[in-house]
């Protein structure tokens, strides 16, 4: 299946279609325009095929001593990261989307999995992360 993507890695995994976000404020989306979930930025586009940003991503993660894999549901993957000071975990979620030959983009959700505010933490990892992934695919 070299170069072609089916239409799953093209819509939204059922993960983000039953998204509920809580009132809280300890949770960050970054997804396309118009993708479900209400997400707090726009996801950026990469002129690569979904399978190198995959890649790149998978990369990228691999080298954060903090970051596990704990899933892959096939366009989903689960991660989760223990914070730094207090060791608390937090899951993120992040699906490819193909966006038509050579291009592709994502959607990652970061959320605490206890108190109310995180501060801030969800939306610095994620921007963190896409910097990483960015350079990687430089």
């Amino acid at each position: 299946m070299s170069g072609e993507q089916s239409d799953s890695s093209a819509k939204p995994h059922i993960f983000f279609e039953t998204l509920v976000r809580p009132s809280s404020s300890n949770h960050w989306l970054i997804a396309p325009q118009g993708f479900p979930g209400n997400p707090d930025e726009t996801a950026p586009g990469y002129p690569v095929p979904v399978e190198r940003l995959q890649s790149a991503f998978e990369d990228v993660i691999g080298a954060l001593k903090s970051v596990r894999q704990v899933s892959k549901d096939g366009v989903l993957s689960h991660y989760v990261d223990k914070t730094a000071l207090f060791h608390f975990k937090d899951d993120i979620r992040i699906q490819f989307l193909s966006r038509g030959p050579g291009t592709s983009s994502l959607a990652v959700y970061s959320a605490s999995r206890i108190g109310f505010l995180d501060l801030g933490a969800n939306r610095r990892r994620l921007r963190r992360w896409l910097e990483l992934l960015g350079k990687r695919l430089a």
